[in-house]
């Protein structure tokens, strides 16, 4: 039993190695936008769930559940998505004047829909 305890130990250090990590990238590549500057976007807001999955290439789509809730598209990694999947998907997002909802396992993306 106390082997099977120090596995667990061991993987969980693993995950949090990883999440700290991810946490580190993030503050580097997401750096604290203002309300006027995220209001601000790149590319045209989606209308459509349809259009929210074609901001993704095919390897991300496959990733990701898209779904509306409350006035905007809802975007949720089916399972960890790694730095780079995740830096990417975030970047899309942020083009399109969306962002991302930290919330633990149920973290997610989210892009206010058009009025």
């Amino acid at each position: 039993m106390l082997g099977k305890i120090e596995e667990l130990l061991c993987i969980l250090k693993h995950i949090v190695d990883d999440l700290e990590t991810v946490s580190r990238e993030l503050k580097v590549k997401m750096p604290a936008q203002s309300t006027k500057a995220s209001a601000q976007s790149t590319v045209k807001a989606p209308a459509s769930i349809a259009e929210v999955k074609s901001l993704f290439r095919d390897e991300l789509r496959e990733l990701l559940d898209v779904s509306e809730k409350d006035g905007y598209f809802i975007i949720k990694p089916k399972h960890y998505l790694g730095a780079d999947n995740f830096s990417e998907i975030a970047g899309k997002i942020r083009d399109v004047g969306g962002e991302y909802v930290s919330a633990g396992k149920n973290s997610y993306f989210r892009i206010p829909m058009p009025h």
